[in-house]
């Protein structure tokens, strides 16, 4: 194997599930400024209430969250990752929402989701389908946490652009995104374009 294939082979790596010191200190932060613009087209789409009760799968860095914590101040929050070391920092940037009881931060896969059905009025997730080991299956997981008429809010970068990288994660188009989100059995599906300097995305607004 080339060096310019092992290098991307461990990006790959860090970016499915962020270990070590790379992991730790330079992931979670490289999320955060990469994707800014997804995050922040993603929380204006959920339309927030200060009571919400809201699931955030994949929060890497934890800008989404932060930006959400803003505005959900009588409701609740939760947090789902793969990676035990986003889990540990984000615990501790929100410890003081998190004893006070208004975040939920979880260790956890997207295809079994640690929360009753019907327990949150809104999920959003942003740019984590890629990782994710049965992307339908998480769809159908986060259809199944919300309550009736509640908003799913997935936002994801253009296979094209994805693929272009060169990284060898999964990437999907817009239609096959919007398939399975049907599949799921949610209906009144509507999804936009994005661009920031990075690339091109999609935001798909779906209710149950």
């Amino acid at each position: 194997m080339s060096c310019r294939n092992r290098i991307k082979r461990h990006i790959a790596g860090q970016l499915t599930r962020p270990h070590g010191l790379i992991g730790r200190w330079l992931i979670g932060p490289l999320w955060n400024r990469r994707n800014r613009a997804l995050n922040d087209r993603t929380l204006q789409a959920l339309r927030l209430r200060d009571q919400d009760r809201v699931l955030d799968i994949g929060f890497g860095g934890g800008y989404l969250l932060a930006q959400m914590a803003k505005i959900v101040t009588q409701g609740h929050l939760a947090g789902l990752e793969a990676s035990p070391i986003l889990v540990d920092r984000i615990q501790r940037k929100f410890q003081a929402l998190v004893y006070k009881g208004r975040m939920d931060i979880r260790l956890g896969s997207v295809e079994e989701l640690p929360f009753t059905d019907g327990a949150f009025d809104k999920v959003a997730s942003v740019n984590a389908i890629f990782y994710w080991r049965d992307p339908a299956g998480g769809i159908r997981e986060a259809w199944r946490v919300l309550r009736q008429d509640g908003l799913f809010v997935l936002t994801f970068t253009a296979k094209e652009d994805l693929d272009r990288q060169e990284f060898g994660i999964a990437s999907f188009t817009e239609d096959e995104v919007t398939r399975m989100v049907r599949q799921a059995g949610f209906s009144r599906i509507n999804i936009s374009l994005g661009r920031d300097v990075h690339r091109t995305f999609f935001i798909l607004m779906a209710e149950k």
